[in-house]
């Protein structure tokens, strides 16, 4: 005690004044489950939706990752996941998932319908935007 009342503050003062400190750790939180589960919670339903569908790793249309996909039945698979939800217009629906995921427009068969990237670089991408790590179902 007799060390910091005899020139003990000031030296404290002046070391914390002068620590070097790496300014990208300065607001960097740590990944921990609860931060995750935080993120997943606070999603719009069209990102839960989204979440979904990249950590089962398929769609409920049936078909596979990169064929093409109709809008109507992704906006019927959504409603039907979200059922709070079910008001939500197919257009709305779909500039929502477009903000969320880059994807290309196509009409096989005179059905609208959408064409994803690889499921690897949809879950790359969705990682980087939202940082969160998509694991597989146990």
């Amino acid at each position: 005690m007799t060390q910091m009342e005899s020139g003990g503050y000031g030296a404290l003062l002046w070391y914390l004044m002068n620590l070097k400190i790496d300014i990208d750790l300065r607001n960097c939180m740590p990944e921990t489950d609860a931060m995750k589960d935080s993120k997943v919670c606070s999603m719009t339903p069209v990102q839960t939706f989204w979440h979904e569908c990249l950590v089962e790793g398929e769609f409920e249309t049936g078909n596979s990752w990169e064929e093409p996909h109709s809008k109507r039945i992704l906006h019927e698979s959504f409603k039907e996941r979200s059922r709070k939800n079910e008001h939500t217009s197919r257009e709305v629906f779909m500039k929502e998932l477009k903000k969320i995921v880059d994807y290309k427009e196509t009409r096989p068969n005179r059905e609208r319908s959408v064409i994803f990237a690889s499921l690897e670089e949809c879950r790359n991408d969705f990682e980087k935007s939202f940082g969160i790590k998509i694991t597989e179902p146990v």
